[in-house]
């Protein structure tokens, strides 16, 4: 578990902001971060349990009410572009 996604105050796990799936193999996750504008996209592939991204992101509007569609398509389309770049297997 990333230690940014822990609350300061309690020391407690928050829920992701977003989690996706891609081929039913890449686990695309944003937890949230110390940071209020601000989450932290990884990009694992299943299969290996390999961490292939691992990277800060911006939310739109602090994602306090879930993520925004927006920034939801930007991280699919960089999870996308990363899954397109890995070689063929």
């Amino acid at each position: 578990m990333n230690d940014d996604a822990k609350s300061p105050e309690h020391g407690a796990a928050q829920p992701p902001i977003w989690t996706g799936t891609l081929d039913h193999r890449y686990v695309l996750t944003v937890n949230p971060t110390p940071q209020p504008r601000y989450g932290r996209l990884t990009i694992t592939d299943s299969l290996t349990g390999t961490v292939l991204l691992d990277e800060p992101v911006p939310l739109s509007y602090g994602a306090v009410f879930g993520p925004d569609m927006g920034d939801v398509q930007v991280w699919q389309q960089r999870a996308l572009d990363l899954i397109d770049s890995l070689p063929q297997e």
